[in-house]
């Protein structure tokens, strides 16, 4: 049987995008009949992969790759390892050049392209990765580059969930999910018992003009720069989003396991604007229950395509510009801008956006919907994992 390591760390500094994607292929590597482990700084990964795949730890410093490397290479050589993936930048070109020269065939995340690195493969799935030129860029090297959407590497509740529904709010199925995003059976006993609950259900069959009760909101697992708290005051504030008059409306707060919640938004959620939803695994069924969503442009976006939720993306960290750019670029996401430049800028655009999908009737949500769903195939992952296993 392949075995095949993942070399990844996750930390309140290291966004969770990281992991989960990594996560995503390794499920399809086992389904490919591989066996997969993690290879990390330190046990921070555990909770994400849990009893699912094997973890070692090499009890180093996450930001100081090149003084792991002979410990990873024994640790490599010892399980008889010769295929790795490594997800993280803080690799350096020594350190993808050492694996290679020892006899480990090595497929690197490069969605920066600042540097060369001699690695067998190159990953990037941005959409505009393809446009990039990476064969100029790394000249006579010539590895196998894995460039541009076909290669998102998708979880599969948001494969699931796409095939389920004709768009936002659509749900093909017989089951039906509230607000909170848990599973509802019987719609109709919910509705003949409580009305005011039937009410909290996210449409089914179509949006009223004017209304929008549902946002979805995620700042990065951690929220590093307390974001949530800002977006969510302004959105609760905005006299033309109706919240404060209308306990009915909510806002869905995905955040990771090293997320802090600040005096402020616990006072949110003890008012009912806001609900938390803290290293939860029904991701996809949550936002297929939203609206509209807020979202840094990465793994997240993509998901949301995925499920055709309308978004409006920003950035807080200079690799995600380039999604961003492009998602706007070619009409598919607005970008509010950088919140590190300008936050007025960024929130106004936010509010702006937001305000324009609740004007939005049934048509016109559901044609930007199916225009964002057909973005991702979902086979993403299964590519990279095909990819790892022939390099």
């Amino acid at each position: 049987m392949n075995k095949i390591a993942i070399r990844v760390d996750a930390n309140e500094i290291v966004a969770t995008g990281h992991i989960m994607r990594c996560r995503t292929i390794a499920g399809s590597l086992q389904q490919m009949g591989c066996s997969v482990v993690f290879v990390s700084a330190d046990n921070n990964i555990e909770p994400y992969i849990q009893d699912e795949f094997e973890n070692y730890v090499l009890e180093t410093n996450w930001r100081k790759m090149d003084e792991e490397i002979i410990a990873l290479l024994d640790f490599l050589h010892e399980e008889g390892i010769t295929r790795i993936l490594v997800d993280s930048y803080y690799a350096t070109p020594e350190y993808i050049r050492m694996l290679e020269t020892n006899g480990i065939r090595t497929m690197y995340v490069d969605d920066m392209q600042k540097e060369v690195f001699p690695a067998s493969a190159i990953l990037n799935y941005s959409p505009g990765a393809p446009g990039l030129d990476y064969e100029s860029f790394y000249g006579e090297l010539s590895p196998m580059f894995l460039l541009g959407t076909k290669y998102i590497p998708i979880r599969e509740q948001f494969v699931q969930k796409s095939r389920q529904t004709e768009g936002t709010g659509f749900i093909i199925s017989a089951e039906r999910f509230g607000t909170d995003g848990e599973l509802i059976k019987n719609i109709d006993i919910v509705a003949n018992e409580n009305a005011e609950a039937f009410e909290g259900v996210h449409r089914t069959f179509g949006y009223k003009t004017n209304e929008l009760n549902n946002i979805f909101l995620t700042t990065g697992g951690a929220d590093s720069m307390g974001l949530s708290e800002i977006i969510s005051a302004a959105i609760i504030r905005d006299p033309e989003l109706h919240f404060k008059e209308d306990k009915n409306k909510k806002i869905h707060l995905l955040a990771g396991r090293f997320y802090r919640v600040t005096e402020k938004m616990q006072q949110f959620i003890e008012d009912g604007y806001v609900i938390l939803h803290q290293n939860v695994s029904n991701v996809a069924d949550i936002m297929s229950s939203c609206d509209v969503a807020i979202t840094p442009a990465g793994t997240t976006l993509y998901e949301l395509c995925s499920v055709g939720v309308l978004s409006i993306s920003f950035v807080f960290a200079e690799n995600q510009e380039p999604d961003a750019l492009y998602f706007a670029r070619e009409g598919y996401v607005p970008y509010a801008g950088d919140f590190r430049d300008d936050v007025n800028e960024a929130m106004t655009a936010i509010l702006t956006y937001v305000e324009e999908v609740m004007t939005m009737d049934t048509t016109e949500r559901l044609e930007i919907s199916g225009k964002l769903k057909k973005l991702i195939d979902g086979q993403g992952a299964d590519r990279i994992a095909e990819a790892l296993t022939e390099m």
